[in-house]
């Protein structure tokens, strides 16, 4: 699988994907998994980057991130 960018990728630099708190950020307590979205829509495929990292795609475009975190002792206030 190949994703196309329209913006230059530079090594070790990051890339605006969405404005700050235009995508939502939810954590399921049950499954450990924190949810990055711009909408509640369902990805149309997703792709397993790492071990505890998914992006998900709709229409050939970043849809969602899915990030699987190890929290010590126990997870940030923020997510509760």
């Amino acid at each position: 699988m190949q994703l196309r960018n329209r913006q230059e990728l530079v090594a070790g630099a990051g890339i605006v994907v969405a404005k700050v708190g235009e995508w939502a950020t939810t954590y399921d307590h049950s499954s450990g998994w924190v949810h990055v979205a711009a909408e509640a829509t369902n990805d149309d495929e997703q792709v397993l980057i790492a071990s505890d990292t998914i992006l998900g795609l709709r229409s050939d475009a970043l849809n969602s991130v899915w990030l699987h975190p190890t929290f010590e002792p126990s997870p940030p206030s923020y997510l509760t």
